[in-house]
């Protein structure tokens, strides 16, 4: 009886032995699946992100230009009107210079018409 019960635990063992060593191999096998997976899964959002930042970049990169474009139409734009006022400062210039008197009623005439329409905005 006594080699019996040692043949069932030796048996026993061996099965445990067996599942182990097999349950092992099967693990060993899913962790290199994961790993396998896990390297491909970084990869792809690796690449995922490097794409993101290139359509940032470039977005970026055409946002800096359209503002340099309308930099220099503003820069264009504020160069005709300060030569605009320069060429009517001119003009009024030669207009007091030619008719002084004129001048000075003109002046008087927006001045009182300035005052009239502040004066009756008090009441």
């Amino acid at each position: 009886m006594d080699s019996n019960i040692e043949n069932q635990s030796e048996k026993q063992a061996a099965n445990i032995a067996n599942a182990t060593s097999n349950t092992r191999n099967e693990l060993h096998s899913v962790i290199d699946k994961v790993a396998d997976k896990v390297p491909a899964a970084t990869d792809r959002l690796s690449a995922g992100a490097h794409s993101s930042v290139d359509k940032v970049a470039d977005k970026v990169g055409s946002l800096s230009e359209r503002l340099s474009s309308k930099g220099e139409q503003l820069s264009t734009s504020y160069k005709r009107l300060a030569d605009s006022s320069q060429r009517m400062a001119e003009t009024g210039r030669g207009y007091v210079r030619k008719s002084p008197a004129i001048s000075v009623l003109v002046a008087m005439a927006a001045g009182y018409a300035v005052s009239k329409l502040i004066g009756s905005r008090k009441h």
